[in-house]
């Protein structure tokens, strides 16, 4: 027993366990020629043995190698990049490049036809007289004259969201958008695009419930005749008018009335941008008893228009002949039960005059007589509006009821002569809610038998509140009375002025409200304006210059976008840099 049992206890169990143990150990380890110890050796396929994330079967990364060992580089996980020479963001299809991310000068979009004009490729078509989306058409299928002779004959065939391309030129006809939510658009600009109503009109007509959607771009109106509307005319439509000047259109041969011979706006809530509102002439050349004229230069009633960059410029009331009496309301603009924003622009140089043969001619408002409703003005300049009447009241802004904000604005050299009276150089106030906040009025005049207000007229139950604002070198000169240089008025208006400067407003500065300077911030110093040697007003430099006591002396708590405390004038406050 001892000796079989040692003998099979010896030579089996080390056989089995040296030469078996043996035998499996080298069956399981890395094989001698794995470098990077992956498990796939060169000559099992492993195409680079320094990297462990190369070898056959792993999976392609976008990263410059053939992980897979499949002799291709980041197949199927690359993108195709497409040379854009033009640097437009789409490229030639025909030179491309595969890559993780496209190189410089390359695109990830084909589809352009030029790779030499960045205004063409496969994206948006626009008016140029280039076919941009590269889909073979050039302007939409709406090019005048190319498609169509005239602007009319395209807009009655197409429809609603199309877009007009028309090509710079003078086209001589009437426009009708007909209820069609269409863009016409005149893309080489009005300096080069006119329309011509050649003595009819309006020129232009949106009358049938139009949106917003509806666009007239790039054009000069004018030629048209019309006693409402002679160049656009707006009833119950809202459309956008951008980048126009509407210019020489009249209102000649009227009898009783004449009401927004630039741009006529009724129950609309239109948005104007970028618009010329200039030369345009109300006239009446006939006889009889009574004439009226609402806004030569633009007419508002109802609605919630948008006014943005828009001047209104040299427009012109002018009565001749036999009439009796002749009433203009509004030279620049009337606007009445609206809710209108007016923000930036100039209203300058609009007029009112009669022959001696008028009786009693009378004039309200040179640049906006407004009646009822809202309007909120900013950054806008009032300047050299003239009214030379019988009566002549509100040479720039006059309001008759309502509620009228005004911010970082200017009144500058508006002037009005009343052979009765004139009152209200820079602003007259009827029974309306008024608010100036940073704002100048400066230089403007009052002449004639009696006067007053020649900044500020206020009457009956206006409430009116001043801040920040500078009434400086202001004058009403009546030669039978002459009151309230700086602020006059009438009646027991309701006035408020804080932080705010009067200078240099003739020998009676205040009549029918009490003069506020010495208390709630109220000052009288000379604001040192930069410059106000022009002979237009228009043309004056109203920012203070260094050293003005005007610098920080607003309200406390108004600052200016530096921060610092708001300055006293047009531009002060968070809103004054512009």
């Amino acid at each position: 027993t001892g000796a079989d049992t040692g003998a099979d206890t010896g030579a089996d169990t080390g056989a089995d366990t040296g030469g078996d143990s043996a035998g499996d150990t080298a069956d399981t380890s890395a094989k001698p020629d794995d470098a990077d110890g992956d498990g796939w050796a060169p000559a099992d396929g492993d195409c680079d043995d320094t990297d462990p994330a190369v070898k056959p079967g792993e999976t392609e990364a976008c990263d410059g190698l053939d992980n897979d060992c499949d002799g291709s580089l980041d197949e199927g996980v690359a993108d195709t990049c497409y040379e854009d020479a033009d640097g437009d963001g789409y490229g030639n299809g025909s030179v491309s490049v595969e890559s993780c991310s496209c190189p410089a000068g390359y695109a990830a979009l084909a589809g352009d036809c030029d790779d030499t004009d960045a205004s063409v490729y496969g994206g948006a078509e626009v008016c140029d007289g280039v076919d941009n989306d590269c889909d073979g058409v050039v302007d939409f299928d709406f090019d005048v004259p190319g498609d169509y002779p005239t602007i009319q004959d395209a807009i009655d065939a197409a429809s609603s969201g199309d877009t007009i391309c028309v090509a710079s030129g003078t086209y001589t006809e009437t426009l009708d958008f007909s209820g069609k939510d269409l863009v016409v658009d005149g893309y080489e600009g009005s300096d080069s695009t006119t329309l011509d109503g050649d003595g009819t009109g309006p020129v232009v007509t949106f009358a049938t419930g139009e949106s917003a959607a509806a666009t007239l771009r790039g054009f000069t109106v004018t030629g048209g005749e019309a006693e409402d509307g002679a160049g656009i005319y707006v009833n119950a439509a809202d459309p956008t008018l951008e980048s126009l000047v509407v210019t020489g259109n009249e209102c000649s041969g009227a009898y009783y009335y004449c009401s927004g011979t630039g741009v006529y706006l009724t129950d609309s809530s239109a948005t104007l941008s970028d618009v010329s509102i200039r030369e345009n002439e109300t006239d009446f050349p006939g006889s009889g008893g009574l004439a009226y004229g609402w806004g030569t230069g633009a007419y508002v009633y109802g609605g919630a228009p948008v006014f943005s960059d828009v001047d209104i410029i040299d427009n012109e009331h002018y009565a001749t002949a036999t009439i009796s009496y002749v009433t203009a309301y509004g030279v620049g603009m009337y606007a009445g039960a609206t809710d209108l924003v007016y923000a930036g622009g100039t209203i300058s140089g609009n007029s009112f005059a009669a022959s001696g043969s008028v009786t009693r001619p009378g004039a309200a408002g040179g640049g906006i007589y407004f009646a009822s409703g809202t309007l909120d003005i900013s950054q806008v300049v009032f300047a050299d509006n003239v009214l030379e009447a019988y009566t002549a009241t509100g040479c720039a802004l006059l309001a008759v009821s309502g509620t009228v904000t005004v911010s970082n604005s200017l009144f500058a050299q508006n002037r009005c002569d009343g052979d009765s009276q004139a009152n209200g150089g820079g602003v007259y106030v009827g029974s309306t809610t008024l608010a100036l906040s940073n704002v100048d009025l400066v230089g403007n005049a009052l002449t004639g038998t009696s006067t007053s207000g020649g900044g500020v007229y206020l009457t009956g139950s206006s409430v009116v509140t001043l801040l920040n604002t500078g009434v400086v070198s202001n004058t009403s000169s009546g030669t039978t009375t002459a009151a309230g240089d700086g602020v006059g008025g009438t009646g027991s208006p309701s006035f408020t002025s804080t932080y705010s400067n009067y200078y240099d407003n003739g020998s009676d500065p205040f009549d029918t409200v009490s003069n506020p300077v010495g208390a709630d911030g109220n000052i009288e110093v000379d604001p040192l304006y930069t410059d106000t040697a022009a002979a237009d007003g228009v043309d004056w430099d109203l920012h203070l210059a260094s050293g003005s006591t005007c610098i920080d002396a607003g309200d406390p708590a108004v600052l200016d976008a530096d921060g610092t405390t708001s300055d006293i004038g047009g531009y002060g406050g968070p809103n004054g840099s512009w």
